[in-house]
């Protein structure tokens, strides 16, 4: 019988003679997602993987239990764990590729939340930011708004998962962190992301007055990306719909679908990555739902769903929208 993950690890911690603590903590995770991966309760990235294959002289054995669709893409190679290790120790000795391997790490956990979802992905983010965390108590000099700015974006997704996860408190707390730096640097984008989500957060909680104040607030500096002033629109134009407000949501949302049209997607914030037309197609959608318009509501979400490309169709995020579908189809 083939062995799992979970099993494997155990069995190699277990002939190295490491100490779980020891272990997560040359891993950079925290002790408890170690645990959860021992007891195959956790998915495993495939950076962390590779970096328990190397610690534990595997020779790739763990890298190959992974589930294939989790197993594609390695972020760093031993090279940037050991600069990220070195770094971990002396904060103060953070450079631009300790810096770059670190933004890898990040653009990859954006992708396997995409693939796996926000709890499979919370404890590995949550020890990564600790290391950039330090890193901004010590950074000084020219590299300092560099490291400030990848850790509001660290920050930003990290609130995002607890929003993901229902937990929109915790959610607000780490978007409080991601716009104190940002305002620091100067990041008008990070700071109408973070106002953005917070609205989102009001959403979730039934606090329409914030949602639609936040949304607003998002929209204001012309110095905001048009991806993000898409996404904040629609996110407006629901709370409209949701206060019985047909013209003014029609209005946000038309002018969410004119802000998408202008997007060139180079020119984006690297977190933003749900503006397309399907996916405003679909934000129309639930909101004539909340407006009471089921038929175009079903008929919206129905071609949205089937227009998304086939990668994203199972992701997790996919779920709320099957519900609004499935919801105004039971209305008819």
């Amino acid at each position: 019988m083939v062995e799992s993950f979970g099993e494997a690890l155990r069995r190699l911690r277990g002939s190295a003679d490491i100490s779980q603590r020891e272990l997560a903590r040359r891993a950079y995770v925290s002790q408890t997602t170690l645990s959860r991966y021992e007891s195959d309760r956790q998915t495993v990235d495939p950076s962390t993987a590779d970096k328990l294959d190397e610690l534990l002289g595997a020779d790739g054995a763990l890298r190959a239990l992974l589930n294939p669709k989790t197993a594609s893409t390695t972020v760093l190679n031993p090279d940037d764990f050991g600069r990220l290790a070195y770094v971990a120790e002396r904060p103060r000795a953070v450079d631009s590729s300790a810096l770059g391997s670190l933004a890898a790490v990040l653009a990859e956990s954006r992708r396997m939340e995409d693939t796996l979802g926000a709890r499979a992905v919370l404890e590995p983010a949550l020890g990564y930011f600790q290391l950039l965390e330090c890193l901004v108590v010590d950074a000084r000099g020219p590299l300092r708004p560099s490291v400030v700015s990848l850790a509001a974006q660290w920050a930003q997704f990290v609130g995002w998962l607890h929003a993901a996860t229902e937990q929109s408190s915790a959610s607000c707390r780490w978007l409080d962190r991601a716009t104190e730096w940002a305002l620091e640097v100067s990041d008008s984008s990070m700071v109408a992301t973070t106002l953005s989500l917070k609205g989102y957060n009001a959403w979730k909680v039934g606090q329409l007055g914030p949602m639609l104040g936040l949304s607003e607030a998002a929209q204001r500096s012309d110095r905001v990306s048009p991806g993000l002033r898409a996404m904040a629109a629609q996110q407006e134009a629901r709370a409209h719909a949701l206060l019985g407000e047909a013209d003014a949501t029609d209005r946000k949302l038309d002018e969410a679908t004119d802000l998408a049209a202008s997007i060139v997607p180079e020119d984006e914030p690297p977190w933003v990555y749900f503006y397309g037309p399907d996916f405003l197609q679909m934000q129309r959608g639930r909101a004539y739902r909340y407006l009471g318009r089921y038929q175009e509501a079903a008929n919206l979400l129905a071609a949205g769903l089937d227009a998304l490309p086939p990668e994203q169709r199972d992701a997790e995020w996919i779920t709320s929208y099957r519900n609004d579908l499935g919801a105004v189809q039971s209305a008819l």
